[in-house]
């Protein structure tokens, strides 16, 4: 049986909707959820104000028909660190986040994060566009996660920040105590490793593009929300064609780290692709200058939440020359005798895996990037950037040597 409850909520001007959703089995009284909703309790207070003030997190009060609470609130330009909400709960409970997702601040969409005590790294939640019309506005329940919060001392909220900052309004946190049989279920589930079947993809740049990604635990967030579930494997990028992920002596590759260097530093970025194209460079400078080897850190904190970590290569070798800065210094330009080459002759600005120069670049690669990190496994990407050859002479040679004539007399849909 499903029962829903609507409840109508004041936040300022607002006219607020609520809904939650509770489910029973027929015959079974319904488990009473327990409401963290004062926020006001969470800690340090240093960082609380009853306004929007730089570094804070706003308390907006709030009141529906079965619930009133004080919730924490912060837009994206506010650069509010995180905050602890006290936990005295013993045993298991499925938990929730009521989350304010405001369209009419015209602020973007919200990230929220969240963790346990027990959990050195939080968790991301993006809740997507906001469900708000013109005369409504809505508080949304989302689940988190099944936990035994016997010995957690608090949950922690925090937002994103930096060069993609994000707005983010945490109203409650819903906990409903778990049967026992429920309990048992979730433990087993969690014990059967044939369960795990799902490869989490990651293509090594485009987090840099959705959320705060300064330090190695914002790049942990994204293994961490992948805890308990089906995932048996994480497959992340490495390389980008001559680009690497990680420090190379390798004279013919280019680290991401040293790319900024050569990029004039700006505060005013074009769009929110240059922005997290900024965030990308300095932050792998910041690893170079520390010595640090990011894909080892993701590496390790994966074995330990029980997946394997596989290394993605990005074959395609784009670049030669372009407008853009991205298109300069790489190892194309160096080498345009490794070009792609059209059937009618045209020269393009990307290389060309019919060249054994180039294949040899992968596999050193590959050897300095294994050296360096405790992989599992290695995937050789050729779902991005293909074409990988066209009609370089390597090409139409092995082409006369097998048919004994040109590839130019055989049509190309032949």
């Amino acid at each position: 049986m499903k029962i829903k409850m609507v409840c109508h909520v004041l936040v300022g001007c607002w006219s607020l909707l609520a809904y939650a959703v509770c489910v029973a089995d027929e015959g079974q009284e319904e488990a009473k959820p327990i409401y963290l909703s004062d926020m006001t309790q969470c800690q340090p207070t240093r960082f609380l104000s009853r306004k929007s003030e730089p570094g804070k997190w706003h308390l907006i009060p709030f009141k529906t028909e079965h619930l009133s609470g004080t919730m924490l609130g912060a837009l994206s330009k506010i650069q509010a660190p995180e905050v602890r909400l006290p936990v005295n709960q013993k045993g298991w409970f499925k938990i929730y986040l009521g989350i304010w997702n405001p369209q009419f601040t015209y602020d973007g969409q919200s990230i929220i994060k969240s963790r346990l005590s027990s959990r050195p790294v939080s968790q991301q939640i993006h809740p997507g566009k906001s469900p708000d019309n013109q005369s409504s506005t809505f508080i949304e329940e989302v689940y988190l996660y099944d936990a035994d919060l016997s010995g957690e001392n608090y949950i922690a909220f925090g937002k994103s920040n930096g060069l993609q900052s994000r707005s983010a309004y945490i109203a409650y946190v819903k906990l409903i105590v778990m049967t026992p049989q429920e309990v048992k279920a979730e433990q087993a589930r969690r014990h059967n490793k044939d369960r795990k079947n799902l490869v989490a993809t990651f293509d090594g740049s485009s987090i840099y593009h959705y959320s705060d990604c300064s330090t190695v635990a914002h790049h942990l967030e994204w293994i961490e929300k992948l805890r308990d579930s089906d995932t048996k494997k994480v497959l992340w990028a490495v390389t980008y064609g001559d680009k690497t992920g990680f420090s190379t002596r390798h004279p013919d590759l280019n680290y991401l780290g040293e790319e900024a260097k050569s990029e004039p530093e700006s505060k005013v970025y074009g769009n929110p692709y240059q922005r997290g194209r900024r965030q990308m460079l300095d932050f792998f400078q910041k690893c170079d200058a520390e010595g640090i080897v990011l894909q080892q850190k993701l590496a390790a904190f994966t074995h330990r939440l029980g997946m394997k970590f596989d290394l993605m290569y990005r074959i395609g070798f784009l670049g030669g020359y372009g407008l853009s800065d991205v298109s300069n210094h790489n190892f194309i330009q160096k080498h345009p005798e490794l070009r792609q080459v059209t059937r009618d002759g045209q020269v393009l600005q990307k290389g060309s895996l019919a060249f054994p120069k180039l294949q040899q670049i992968i596999l050193d690669q590959i050897d300095e990037s294994c050296r360096k990190i405790d992989a599992d496994g290695i995937n050789l990407c050729f779902v991005r950037g293909p074409h990988f050859l066209l009609w370089e002479k390597p090409v139409r040679d092995a082409f006369e040597t097998k048919f004994g004539t040109t590839s130019q007399t055989v049509a190309e849909d032949d």
